[in-house]
């Protein structure tokens, strides 16, 4: 194949032999004229002018022959020459007109690419002449791609499309796919590369995954605290008393209710409101462990499912997270507003073997802590469970 630049004629090596053929001809006329010489030469000697026209008429029939063999072996080398000539323009044109880029690399050195190629990698072609393939591949990836050259050299399995990350000649990094196939016949180890650039493909697909992942969050998450929907609870609930079944051991459920919430809602207006959800929210997740599930039931009220937590120790977690609540100070428009929260605690299997029973036990015991008095912690009677 000719390279862009090397300075070199299409086709050398048949032009090569169309020269050798060119060559063989004028050796022929050289034995020819030599033939005759030597005839002269003999006149004088014994050899009749017969024995010597005859001789004469061999050898130079001979030479005829010959020379319409090569005549036509030339002409034949012609053809050839000129349908090369077509084909590698046509793949000049096929490969100049490609939205992708293509390159060929021998002995692991660039001897063709069109301008697509360049342009990919920000070079000139003469510049890319001179460098080899894995200076255009960052770093991270020379495994990736001198694996997948060699497997295409070697005729193994490979993957049909490689991707793997370009370096430019300012050093900058771009998402790329790569086809990579042997070519033959080569005097040299050599592929022919066809490069695209994906970069804003890959950089549409992780923002598409990233709004995927934003959308997930939203589907079981609230919005305005951040904590797990109610959705998430009830199907979370009924998946961890399954699993707490099969294992057995507790699941404590905590109902948590800010007290008087109506009251700041209609002294300092709704966004006072929404910030002492949003203080509250932030304090609960804070006290929860990886495992457990914290969600907004609705309005002021949460719900919090620990698994694997006994009674006891789920009223103990109640009573420190109502008195941190209870310090907090939260700042709204130049204002410190306090709040107080009550909590209910129940647990299964003892107060109930049905994700509905045990809730209604928690929110039955919240209810108690608010008729108490509110700002305190009251767990679930153990007859709950025959309610």
């Amino acid at each position: 194949m000719t390279t862009a630049g090397s300075g070199k004629r299409p086709l050398e090596s048949k032009i090569s032999t169309e020269e050798r053929l060119r060559a063989e001809i004028a050796r022929l006329e050289k034995i020819v004229q030599v033939l005759m010489d030597r005839a002269e030469r003999t006149v004088d000697q014994d050899m009749s002018e017969y024995q010597l026209f005859e001789g004469t008429l061999m050898v130079g029939d001979l030479i005829r022959r010959r020379t319409d063999e090569l005549g036509r072996a030339l002409e034949r080398n012609e053809k050839i020459t000129r349908t090369l000539r077509e084909s590698e323009a046509r793949f000049r044109g096929l490969a100049e007109q490609s939205l992708a880029g293509i390159a060929i690399v021998e002995a692991g050195y660039f001897t063709y690419m069109n301008l697509r190629f360049a342009e990919t990698f920000g070079y000139e072609r003469d510049e890319l002449l001179t460098l080899p393939l894995m200076e255009t591949v960052s770093a991270g990836s020379w495994a990736a791609v001198i694996e997948h050259v060699r497997r295409r050299l070697a005729d193994e399995p490979v993957e049909t499309v490689l991707g793997y990350k370009g370096k430019k000649k300012d050093g900058s990094k771009i998402d790329l796919e790569l086809s990579c196939s042997r070519m033959e016949p080569a005097v040299r180890e050599a592929v022919t590369l066809v490069v695209t650039d994906v970069t804003l493909r890959r950089q549409a697909e992780r923002k598409v995954q990233a709004l995927n992942r934003r959308l997930a969050r939203q589907a079981i998450r609230d919005p305005l605290t951040g904590l797990y929907n109610r959705r998430f609870m009830e199907e979370s609930i009924t998946r961890e008393l399954a699993r707490a079944a099969r294992s057995g051991y507790p699941v404590s459920l905590v109902m948590c209710d800010i007290d008087h919430f109506k009251s700041i809602n209609d002294d300092y207006g709704h966004q006072a409101g929404d910030r002492v959800l949003r203080a509250v929210s932030k304090l609960l997740k804070q006290r929860c462990r990886s495992s457990d599930i914290p969600c907004r039931f609705g309005g002021e009220e949460f719900l919090l499912v620990f698994p694997d937590m006994p009674g006891d120790i789920a009223k103990e977690w109640a009573e420190q997270t109502r008195a941190a609540v209870e310090a907090m100070a939260i700042k709204h428009q130049g204002k410190t507003l306090r709040v107080t929260a009550s909590f209910g605690v129940a647990v299964y299997p003892t107060h109930g073997t049905t994700s509905q029973q045990v809730m209604s036990a928690a929110d039955d015991a919240q209810y108690a802590a608010k008729t108490a008095g509110r700002n305190q912690v009251k767990g679930a009677p153990v007859l709950a469970l025959f309610d």
